[in-house]
């Protein structure tokens, strides 16, 4: 019995998880045919043909799902580690790093236009929000490669990389943000490649 309810509870899981997929996969492709206020719940129930009721189960208002529309680049991380961050040598991976960020802002930007940068999603501000962000896959990853990094004597040991983490990102960010409202005018893929081996001259 408690195994039939176990099972049944996972599938649950996996289909809340699956519909939430599916609202911000569908809500991202609507934003590269339409501006962002004129995208709203209804919008987005009607073209999914669920209830606003079910919508609101996922999320409590409209910036909570868009804000999840741009910070899906932890699943878009988690689909590439296996075949691009595996390298033993950390500074391939921390390359690669850059590059699949790159990737995903090009891809962000190709479905959303400049609409990436020109209205900037909020960050989080407080001392919890912060905290929880750190322990996105966008962090973690990072952080890791820059820990194996000083474990194998390719960085520095005179930072901390918490805190070196937390610029990195930064600076990335501001890289996609030029970009987008500069209206993708420069390679950005190149850009993220020169300035993350400067970083890593840094580093060392």
């Amino acid at each position: 019995e408690e195994d039939r309810m176990g099972e049944t509870g996972k599938k649950m899981t996996v289909k809340r998880s699956n519909r939430k997929k599916e609202i911000v996969d569908t809500t991202l492709h609507m934003m590269k045919n339409m501006e962002l206020e004129d995208l709203n719940v209804k919008t987005v129930c009607d073209k999914l043909g669920i209830s606003v009721g079910t919508f609101y189960y996922y999320f409590e208002t409209k910036e909570e799902l868009i804000h999840e529309v741009y910070t899906n680049i932890d699943d878009y991380l988690l689909e590439r580690i296996q075949d691009r961050l595996m390298h033993e040598d950390e500074e391939v991976n921390l390359i690669e790093y850059a590059h699949i960020y790159a990737d995903h802002v090009k891809l962000m930007g190709e479905i959303t236009g400049n609409s990436l940068s020109a209205r900037p999603i909020p960050l989080p501000s407080t001392k919890e929000e912060i905290q929880k962000e750190h322990t996105r896959t966008l962090f973690r990853v990072l952080y890791q490669i820059l820990k194996e990094g000083q474990t194998k004597g390719q960085f520095s040991r005179s930072f901390n990389p918490e805190r070196m983490t937390e610029y990195m990102i930064i600076f990335l960010r501001g890289i996609s943000s030029d970009w987008g409202r500069r209206n993708q005018c420069y390679d950005i893929g190149e850009a993220y490649d020169t300035q993350i081996r400067l970083w890593i001259k840094i580093l060392k």
